[in-house]
């Protein structure tokens, strides 16, 4: 059963919740979408949620008719391709 639920409040400028943990606001693919990036200076990790995932062993970004904005996506995927 999927289940959605209404976005409360979303983030527009990126910011660290501690030393190591950094929010990256990531809109287009839906209202609100965030990664997280992780970094403890040996291992990094990129949270993307589904704002990209791998099907079928390739990277995938999905437009949702009704739901996306375009433009906003396209920044947010060049964002995350420019990070380290």
């Amino acid at each position: 059963m999927s289940e959605t639920c209404k976005v409360a409040e979303t983030f527009s400028e990126r910011h660290h919740l501690d030393d190591d943990f950094e929010v990256i606001p990531t809109p287009g693919h839906t209202s609100g979408a965030t990664a997280f990036l992780w970094d403890a200076g040996e291992h990094r990790c990129l949270f993307t949620a589904d704002t990209i995932f791998i099907r079928d062993g390739e990277w995938t970004a999905v437009v949702l008719e009704g739901v996306s904005d375009r433009e906003q996506y396209i920044e947010s995927l060049e964002l995350i391709r420019g990070l380290d």
